[in-house]
């Protein structure tokens, strides 16, 4: 792992913390968005009971309307023969009512036939209207008889219609055309229009945010404001909240959605329905919610940063140089970046038992690398000798090979081996004989050598001299050395033919180039060796020309 990757990984840590303090946090977001939107179902439930008693409070304008109506209609008898005698004086008689009555848009006197007799308007004399249920109604009550919404057959405009029968009606003799009925056309936008006045704040008139709409039974409206151009439309409500009667939503074909304040059904079958839209109820709550958003969302991202910087500071730090130290470890060496303490509550104990570990790690790598040192040097040496064993001297030739391979050095080898060791080992014992060979062993390592030479022993009464660079003359040279190193150690041996210990070597040398491998070099100095036992031994043999086919050595007699 490198210490890159240790650091992304610990890197998260920061992240985790500023996830949990969010985490934590998170019930107190939405505790507040619970409480922003029970406060908009708050604003919406006041705004749907103030329509409520809105259109309650409309609803009792409308009766008392029609009780000014009614009593405007309650005409004298002086009318009746006035009417019957000038037409023209009827109409402004009527007009004048007219103009005295706020909501009143016309009156007509309709004769007991159920015509026209004469107008306020001073249009529609003889038009019938005895097919419409009010006048029908008129003529068998003595109170105001109001009909449904209805398109005027004078004038293209849609009225509420009322009629009140003269008294006593059933005693007026005379010719169908003699005065029987008193109808007038109410003004339904008038309605609106002053039931948004007494709802809506006076000086938000430009824009208020309360409309009025009047609808028939069909919920078609037949009068609004300030909206007037949506008479004629027809309404969909629905209830919302659970089926509460207060409130109700306006879908009217994509339009905003409104709530509605909506009065019980009234005499002549209508209704008055308050509205405002929704956005604009709950724009204020919206924005208070917003608001509070905001701050609070602030304070969590300016809590949650001063808590990740603190968290860093006690917290990831500490553990990423507790990282990059476990990498220095792990990478063999001693750690720089581990930190000084004391640490915030349990990184304390870890950073202790970190730097605990780490100084038993180094001490026991230390101790390790000591042991491994040991056995590789007892894996290269003679346990008898101390000098190199066969092992190391093999690794060494080849090495030397290689060597001499690249530069076209030369490689020298001497074998040498003990005369008429096994009668010594007969003759004195085999102690006797390890002393021997230690001192042989001695007297090869005291030999004049250069740094790169090695000495081994490989086996038995056998011992090997590596001569990187040294050719066959060079080889013979040394080889004479170690022989007369030997002779003058004077270690007596009576069956020797010389009285004492003596070596005989054998001594090759070649260039790697020019043979096979470094086998042939040593089987070459082998043969010299054993060329020298042949010829009397406490001799030298050398192989001056070592190749496939070798030449058949030369002897140099020892003195």
């Amino acid at each position: 792992m490198t210490r890159a990757q240790g650091s992304r990984r610990l890197g998260g840590v920061g992240l985790a913390v500023a996830g949990f303090i969010l985490l934590a946090l998170l019930p107190t977001v939405l505790l507040a968005w619970w409480y922003a939107g029970a406060s908009r179902e708050e604003v919406v439930s006041r705004a749907a009971e103030r329509l409520a008693q809105g259109a309650r409070l409309g609803s009792g304008l409308y009766h008392q309307m029609l009780l000014a109506v009614e009593r405007s209609l309650a005409l004298e008898p002086a009318m009746v023969s006035l009417a019957s005698v000038d037409h023209d004086s009827c109409s402004a008689l009527l007009q004048r009512e007219v103009d005295s009555h706020p909501f009143v848009m016309s009156s007509l006197l309709v004769g007991r036939d159920g015509r026209v007799i004469c107008a306020s308007s001073g249009r529609g004399r003889g038009v019938d209207l005895s097919d419409r249920p009010y006048i029908q109604r008129a003529r068998e009550q003595d109170s105001l008889s109001v009909g449904e919404p209805v398109l005027a057959r004078t004038s293209p405009i849609l009225v509420l219609p009322v009629a009140r029968r003269l008294s006593p009606t059933a005693a007026l003799p005379g010719p169908g055309d003699e005065p029987a009925i008193v109808a007038s056309a109410l003004d339904l936008d008038g309605l609106a229009r002053r039931l948004g006045e007494i709802v809506t704040d006076p000086s938000s008139l430009e824009d208020p945010a309360t409309g009025v709409l009047v609808v028939d039974r069909d919920y078609r409206i037949v009068a609004a404001w300030p909206d007037h151009a949506r008479k004629g439309q027809t309404i969909a409500l629905r209830p919302e909240r659970d089926g509460r009667a207060a409130i109700y939503a306006v879908h009217d074909d994509g339009g905003p959605e409104l709530i509605v304040g909506l009065s019980q059904l009234l005499t002549g079958g209508i209704r008055l329905v308050l509205t405002e839209r929704l956005a604009e109820v709950t724009k204020p709550a919206d924005a208070r919610f917003r608001d509070v958003l905001a701050v609070m969302m602030g304070v969590v991202l300016l809590g949650a940063g001063m808590a990740v910087f603190a968290a860093r500071r006690i917290v990831v730090l500490p553990l990423l140089a507790l990282a990059r130290a476990a990498e220095e470890v792990e990478e063999g060496g001693r750690p720089t970046a581990l930190p000084r303490g004391p640490l915030f509550g349990e990184l304390e104990t870890l950073r202790r038992a970190f730097s605990s570990m780490v100084e038993e790690i180094l001490r026991r790598e230390a101790s390790l690398s000591e042991v491994n040192r040991r056995l590789a040097d007892l894996a290269e040496r003679d346990p008898l000798t101390g000098i190199a064993n066969r092992r190391a001297f093999d690794a060494a030739l080849a090495q030397a090979w290689e060597r001499g391979r690249a530069t076209g050095e030369p490689v020298g080898v001497l074998i040498i081996d003990v005369d008429h060791f096994k009668w010594f080992n007969d003759t004195y014992g085999h102690l006797e004989g390890d002393r021997c060979l230690v001192r042989v062993a001695t007297a090869l390592a005291s030999v004049s050598l250069r740094p790169n030479d090695l000495v081994a022993r490989l086996g038995g009464e056998e011992f090997a001299i590596l001569l990187p660079g040294a050719d066959a003359e060079g080889a013979g040279k040394v080889g004479e050395r170690v022989r007369a190193a030997v002779a003058d150690l004077l270690i007596l041996h009576e069956r020797s033919p010389h009285g004492i210990v003596t070596v005989s070597v054998g001594a090759a040398a070649a260039v790697p180039t020019t043979l096979g491998d470094a086998k042939a070099l040593l089987a070459a100095a082998d043969r010299a060796a054993y060329a020298a036992k042949a010829g009397g031994r406490n001799r030298v043999v050398v192989d001056g020309r070592v190749t496939s086919q070798p030449a058949r050595p030369a002897v140099l007699e020892a003195r």
